[in-house]
């Protein structure tokens, strides 16, 4: 039992080292994107489910649908091989608890857009302030993606070793042990748990390459599995042979600087990262250095009233993580109006008047975006503009 538990154990230990050193979650555990969070409730509903945990499964499972939308439904579709032979009674019970926690998803999308599960099917239920015939098109070029074998597997391998097209990369490490382990154990008595598990992973790949979501971070729920089929796979190979011993343990140690250097190399500015972690740089020195435009946002931290709120103009690339002030992101997801196009509208002063409503005090814009009369040139910066919103005659 005693060393059963430490097998376990080390078992553990290493898949976790394995995962946490894969390139691309060493980057995604320093941003604020909810990848992580994702791969952690797929991770637990996966696990619930191998177990006829239902309401767990479910509730797992209902989390991973409303934390991305844009991968809304490739946990779902991932999860089919195992739920396939349950009885209709579970099924219908992870339905009901799954949707419990998906519906403040849909919900929120049919408050901003009017959509319930936008972005998909604009051309029938609509899209916010965007065009549906824009939105159908995108589709459509997702659609018209050529279509092959030969990348569907190239796409594996560039995402491992040429991580300038796809951002942080995933290394070879997955590329060496998984086409091992899976030969290894498919005959084995653990069969039915490595069958489904890379079934799961592959649906859920399979699914990535479909809809053209060329970013390695999208596929970040896979990797917890992927790690511990190679976490399996290599100590298997550890107790084969000596060779097999040597070669294992050498390239598991030299996979780990390997996974520092692409990371720092590949992907983002190496400098900043070394200065950041020997303490040359504060936190406010290295994020204007990875993102200059952020030095906007730091001003209206320091500048601008608690109590300040403000419209984003802004690029689809720039992220308003280090704004610390209320905000409305004048974009598409506005269903009563699209705050994106305020020079179309016939009405100005039932624009500036929505603005008021919305107590919005401040414009962050490149432009001047209202008259002069209703804005003031505060702060000009080198991505965007602070401008203060004037009201006139109590609506004005």
């Amino acid at each position: 039992m005693a060393r059963a538990a430490r097998a376990f154990f080390f078992l553990a230990l290493l898949a976790a080292l394995i995962f946490i050193y894969t390139p691309v979650v060493s980057w995604e555990s320093v941003t604020p994107s909810v990848d992580l969070f994702l791969a952690l409730w797929v991770l637990l509903g996966f696990w619930a489910f191998m177990r006829r945990q239902v309401f767990l499964g479910a509730l797992f499972l209902g989390l991973s649908l409303g934390t991305k939308g844009v991968l809304v439904f490739l946990p779902m579709a991932a999860m089919l091989p195992i739920l396939a032979k349950w009885k209709s009674k579970d099924l219908l019970a992870v339905v009901g608890i799954a949707g419990l926690f998906f519906t403040p998803y849909l919900l929120r999308n049919f408050f901003l857009t009017g959509n319930p599960v936008f972005p998909f099917f604009p051309q029938f239920l609509g899209a916010g302030g965007m065009d549906p015939q824009v939105s159908a098109n995108i589709q459509q070029q997702i659609l018209a993606k050529e279509i092959s074998l030969i990348g569907f597997f190239k796409s594996f391998w560039n995402m491992s070793l040429f991580p300038q097209k796809y951002g942080p990369d995933i290394g070879g490490l997955y590329l060496i042990f998984i086409p091992i382990g899976i030969i290894i154990f498919l005959r084995s008595k653990k069969s039915q748990i490595i069958r489904l598990t890379a079934t799961f992973c592959l649906i859920f790949y399979a699914l990535w390459y479909l809809l053209a979501v060329a970013t390695s971070r999208y596929l970040l729920p896979v990797f917890p599995f992927l790690a511990i089929l190679t976490a399996i796979t290599a100590l298997y190979l550890i107790k084969l042979a000596r060779i097999t011993r040597f070669l294992t343990i050498t390239i598991l140690v030299l996979s780990i600087p390997m996974s520092f250097l692409t990371y720092f190399w590949t992907f983002e500015p190496y400098g900043p990262k070394i200065k950041a972690a020997l303490g040359i740089y504060g936190r406010q020195e290295y994020i204007l250095r990875l993102l200059p435009y952020a030095a906007d946002f730091f001003w209206v931290n320091d500048n601008l009233p608690a109590d300040a709120k403000l419209i984003l103009y802004f690029s689809s690339w720039q992220r308003p993580f280090y704004l610390d002030r209320p905000f409305i992101v004048a974009g598409n997801l506005q269903r009563e109006i699209d705050f994106s196009r305020p020079e179309l509208l016939s009405d100005k002063r039932w624009f500036i008047n929505q603005l008021k409503s919305h107590a919005v005090t401040h414009i962050y814009s490149s432009v001047p975006v209202l008259d002069q009369v209703n804005e003031e040139l505060i702060y000009q910066g080198s991505f965007g503009n602070i401008y203060r919103i004037i009201y006139w005659n109590g609506g004005w």
